[in-house]
């Protein structure tokens, strides 16, 4: 299977299949194999219990529309997924960086505020946050940890953190500083986003 998919098309379900948390451990292949499965289970459904009984064309029909149903299923569920752990990640960002400000003042160094914040509360940035921790312990520097960070999570505003985090250490500037701003920020932009879907309720039930 995996010879028969673009490198492009592996890639990209990778970095969604992340976004989203690695359901169930699946890789790539993985997903594409759920997919086919899900794909012959609808056909083989549609065809043998709807189609019963119905002329041929119709069967036939009627198994083209389950392929395409079990196809398109997974895909929805994963996107599903991925705008949900998103939206846990944009609404625990804020409070998470307050929490690392007040680490990192209290004397902690950078990597151990984040394994607090890790202790003391759970979801999926936090998660993050220790995988990222365990990354930097192996060896990897905190630059490309965190930047690997941001990219499984798929939010905007952390590229951006990593960028100006980054940034700072180089320059010298205190990272408690750098994290109060940010978490100021992301607050406004949190309340702005809410502000905007508050806008759109009205629109959306008419």
């Amino acid at each position: 299977l995996g010879r028969l998919l673009p490198n492009k098309d592996l890639e990209a379900t990778r970095q969604r299949l992340q976004q989203a948390g690695s359901p169930g451990g699946m890789s790539a292949l993985d997903f594409y194999g759920v997919r086919v499965l899900v794909l012959l289970l609808f056909g083989g459904v549609a065809f043998l219990l709807v189609g019963q009984g119905q002329p041929l064309l119709l069967a036939l029909r009627n198994a083209a529309l389950g392929f395409a149903l079990g196809w398109i299923l997974p895909i929805y569920w994963l996107r599903t997924k991925v705008r949900s752990r998103k939206n846990k990640i944009l609404k625990a960002l804020p409070d998470a960086l307050d929490m690392l400000t007040v680490g990192v003042e209290a004397g902690l160094a950078f990597e151990s505020a984040m394994v607090r914040v890790g202790e003391q509360w759970t979801n999926a940035l936090t998660q993050e946050f220790k995988r990222a921790v365990a990354e930097m312990r192996v060896g990897m520097s905190r630059e490309e940890a965190l930047q690997r960070m941001a990219e499984r999570c798929g939010v905007a505003e952390l590229p951006t953190f990593v960028a100006v985090l980054v940034q700072s250490s180089q320059l010298g500037v205190s990272i408690a500083q750098v994290l109060h701003s940010q978490a100021a920020q992301m607050r406004v932009r949190r309340r702005q986003r809410a502000e905007e879907l508050a806008r759109q309720a009205g629109l959306k039930m008419v």
